[in-house]
C-alpha cells in the first residue's frame, strides 16, 4: 500500500534544494557555507524519504539515512577544522 501526498510537497523540496544550492555558492563566509550545506543534506534527505514512503521501497530510507549521516559527519568534520583553524573562516 502506497501513502498519497501532495505533490506540492515535492516541488517545495525541489525549490528549497534549488535556493540553498545558490545559497552554497553565493555565501561569502565558510561558516554560512557549511550551514547551508548542512540544511541542503537535510532537505535532501527528507526528499529521498518522501518518495521512499510513496513508492513503498524500504531502499530509498536507508539512503536517506545515509544521506543524514553523511551530512552529519560532514558538519562534525568542517565545525573540528573551523575549530583548530580559525583562519579558514
Amino acid at each position: 500500500m502506497t501513502l498519497h501526498f501532495h505533490p506540492v510537497l515535492v516541488v517545495w523540496h525541489l525549490a528549497l534544494i534549488l535556493l540553498l544550492l545558490g545559497q552554497v555558492v553565493r555565501a561569502r563566509s565558510l561558516v554560512a557555507r557549511l550551514i547551508a550545506f548542512d540544511v541542503l543534506s537535510i532537505v535532501f534527505a527528507s526528499l529521498i524519504a518522501l518518495v521512499g514512503v510513496r513508492t513503498g521501497d524500504p531502499g530509498y530510507l536507508d539512503i536517506a539515512l545515509v544521506v543524514a549521516l553523511l551530512g552529519f559527519a560532514q558538519t562534525v568534520v568542517t565545525a573540528r577544522l573551523l575549530r583548530r583553524r580559525p583562519d579558514l573562516e
